[in-house]
């Protein structure tokens, strides 16, 4: 009962019979390696000539038959599982920014100023210069909003705008990443939008 696994020679070449509860092995073509979802315990240096297999770990996994180690679930993925073929995604609105996670509330909501659109990702998307969000476990950037007229943000990520130092504005525009100072407020003739600009207002 105490059993764990059961070592076998490299050079095994089929298995007729094994107990369920240590079948883990998979043979074909001439060898035997360890079935997807399993590992092998024993380590493959110093030219070790046994080999013993077992099933991946919460948090690990193994897509392929083979000899090696499972391999631990990447950022932005977790597994809760013993024998798992593949981890599992991070919602989108979510992240996670570890290696070998084994929970989904182990995945973490993206915080104001930026969004997840993607399953699986180990990093949330910033809102860009000129906007901001207020909103939490964000999964799209129109939850992004561009900055009021006068206000502004200089960095990627804002959960608020700024207000424009005293006598600078945004000339009356939304979205503005920094704002100008009087003396650079004056019109351009060669500017197309200057000129349209200047004739609407009279």
């Amino acid at each position: 009962l105490s059993l764990n696994y059961i070592v076998f020679r490299r050079d095994l070449r089929s298995i007729l019979s094994i107990p369920e509860r240590f079948d883990h092995y998979l043979c074909s073509g001439g060898k035997c390696q360890c079935k997807p979802g399993s590992e092998n315990v024993l380590p493959s240096t110093d030219g070790n000539e046994y080999f013993a297999c077992t099933t991946c770990a919460p948090g690990k996994f193994s897509s392929m038959a083979s000899l090696e180690a499972c391999d631990v679930c990447p950022m932005g993925k977790y597994m809760y599982e013993n024998g798992a073929i593949e981890c599992k995604e991070c919602i989108a609105g979510k992240y996670l920014d570890k290696e070998g996670m084994t929970l989904a509330s182990e995945c973490i909501a993206c915080p104001a100023g930026s969004y997840s659109a993607n399953m699986g990702m180990a990093v949330c998307t910033e809102c860009p210069s000129g906007s901001y969000s207020t909103a939490t476990k964000a999964s799209t950037v129109d939850t992004c909003v561009a900055c009021p007229i006068d206000t502004y943000t200089a960095a990627g990520g804002s959960s608020a705008c700024s207000a424009c130092p005293g006598g600078e504005s945004t000339n009356g525009k939304e979205g503005a990443s920094a704002c100008i100072a009087p003396e650079s407020t004056s019109l351009s003739l060669k500017n197309r939008e200057d000129v349209l600009e200047l004739f609407s207002s009279g």
